[in-house]
């Protein structure tokens, strides 16, 4: 079949000539005319046998001929097709760990394609690696030492197509910055998506700002508070992702709680709590995304309708007799847990919510709360204390001292571990009896910590402007990145690759978190 269709192909080279009784000898031409088109014409013992051989012919030409005119012009068998035309598409890079990295596409033709992985050393010329007949293939041959690209073209026996457009990647070391961004006002809040997409800030006058990460350019950014006669101060104190990512929650200095959408870049809606002039420290998003619950100085707590802005109810009792410092949900949406300054833990229904049980342990402000990844225990940062309680009934499991406040706190995603920092140390703990493992000094007051997913290291930001990023089995410390201001936020992308970290007065750094490979623009 395929050497008639080349044959006979009406844009091929070898295609015959189009058919016409002009181009006969006259002397055959009358006859050969009325033979073609009118059996009558024909003796008739010859009429049968011709009648059914030129409807035969007549019938391939005109099959041959609808054929060149509906062409498939994505069809790779199709040799008038351009190479560049089925190229491979989606092409991606996926970095595995150091060794390796798996590269994934899909073809643009039809038929049995194999594609041709070329790759190139060094800003070397392009060498064939292998030919598969899978839409995956995985290099575990780098060398850290060494720059790579990779291209790919899809192939059909002895024809390739054009290669699609190169990806190159470059080994680069933890601690180093892939993209830095200098925020327009000081920093007062900021998180990082749970794809490590998009990352938030919010500043000291208002302002919200989403980044890409991957190159760290703004998306978009709007006014989320202004002043007001009531106060000069609309900083932005606490800004949370939805689950999914869609959704942008935050709080403010004077009493606002609103929710913008990520794709569009607007506000959904804005609402200013009854105490206009008390700030909201803090929020947290339910697990499912539906709802939020805000602590104010104002005492209350309140849970609202994520999509519409409505407050369903506002805990305003004589248990908070001080500032709602911070708020969690349970991993499965049915309690919240809230601390603040009058040296409570409380555990409250989300659906009426009533207390459910309250600490009696602590007598200083709490600071800071983290749950286990169990949702067995949670982990309290007070003044001069870390304490874990049974998230059932709040009952103490132990007490860790401190030789000052501890600001914050987190569990590792193992469950063996929590970490609480104050000024000057940093102390990890067996989680189960609260024992000391690790004891790091540091030369300033920790504003921040956190545990990497894989509970492998732990990174701190302090007011001497350091990011540290240690090892948990030694507590020695990888690397340090230093700051000219206050080092306040951090955060690790969901894959550990890389440790997001800001300054108080709006120096932003993605910094690569343990050495890995980078992809590279080209």
């Amino acid at each position: 079949m395929k050497g008639i269709f080349k044959l006979f192909h009406p844009r091929s080279q070898h295609s015959p000539a189009p058919f016409s009784h002009k181009s006969l000898p006259s002397s055959q031409s009358p006859t050969l005319r009325v033979a073609l088109f009118s059996h009558k014409s024909l003796p008739s013992s010859q009429s049968p046998t011709l009648r059914v051989a030129l409807f035969s012919s007549l019938l391939i030409a005109l099959t041959l001929l609808l054929t060149g005119c509906s062409r498939d012009f994505t069809n790779p068998w199709d040799p008038d097709v351009a190479p560049g035309d089925w190229s491979p598409a989606q092409t991606r890079l996926t970095v595995l760990n150091q060794q390796s990295v798996q590269l994934h596409w899909q073809h643009s033709g039809s038929g049995d394609i194999s594609a041709i992985i070329e790759r190139s050393v060094d800003n070397s010329d392009f060498q064939e690696l292998f030919r598969t007949s899978e839409l995956t293939f995985v290099d575990s041959s780098l060398e850290k030492s060494r720059s790579y690209a990779y291209r790919i073209r899809s192939a059909i026996e002895t024809r390739s197509s054009d290669p699609a457009p190169a990806m190159r990647i470059e080994w680069q070391e933890g601690g180093q910055s892939i993209w830095q961004y200098q925020m327009p006002a000081n920093c007062s809040a900021a998180d990082l998506s749970s794809d490590g997409s998009s990352l938030a800030l919010g500043d000291e006058n208002g302002r919200l700002i989403v980044l890409n990460t991957d190159k760290g350019e703004p998306a978009w950014s709007l006014q989320a508070a202004e002043k007001s006669a009531e106060t000069d101060f609309p900083s932005i104190l606490d800004l949370h992702f939805s689950p999914d990512h869609s959704k942008l929650a935050g709080s403010t200095f004077n009493a606002l709680v609103f929710v913008a959408d990520v794709e569009k870049g607007t506000l959904d809606w804005k609402k200013s709590t009854e105490s206009s002039t008390t700030q909201i420290p803090t929020l947290s998003f339910s697990r499912d995304g539906s709802q939020l619950a805000s602590g104010g100085y104002d005492k209350v707590l309140r849970l609202w309708n994520a999509s519409t802005g409505d407050q369903l109810w506002g805990q305003y009792t004589d248990h908070f007799t001080s500032f709602v410092e911070k708020v969690l949900f349970s991993t499965d949406n049915a309690f919240i847990y809230a601390c603040g300054w009058d040296s409570r833990l409380r555990k409250y229904d989300r659906q009426t919510g009533a207390t459910l049980a309250e600490t009696t342990e602590n007598n200083r402000e709490v600071w800071d709360l983290a749950l286990s990844p169990d949702d067995q225990y949670i982990a309290a940062a007070s003044f001069y204390q870390l304490s874990r309680f049974e998230t059932a009934s709040l009952s103490l499991s132990w007490t860790a001292d401190f030789s000052s406040q501890v600001l914050t706190v987190d569990y590792a995603s193992d469950g063996n571990w929590v970490a609480g920092a104050c000024n000057g140390s940093i102390r990890i703990l067996n989680a189960h009896d609260g024992s000391l493992f690790q004891d790091i000094t540091l030369s300033g007051f920790v504003h921040k910590l956190q545990f990497s997913p894989d509970a492998r290291f732990l990174a701190s930001a302090d007011r001497n402007g350091q990011v540290i990023l240690h090892h948990v089995d030694t507590g020695k410390p990888i690397w340090q990145y230093t700051y000219s201001n206050e080092a306040e936020f951090l955060e690790f992308s969901s894959d550990g690759n890389y440790l997001f970290s800001a300054t108080r007065d709006g120096q932003v750094n993605f910094l690569v978190a343990e050495g890995t490979w980078v992809q590279i623009d080209e």
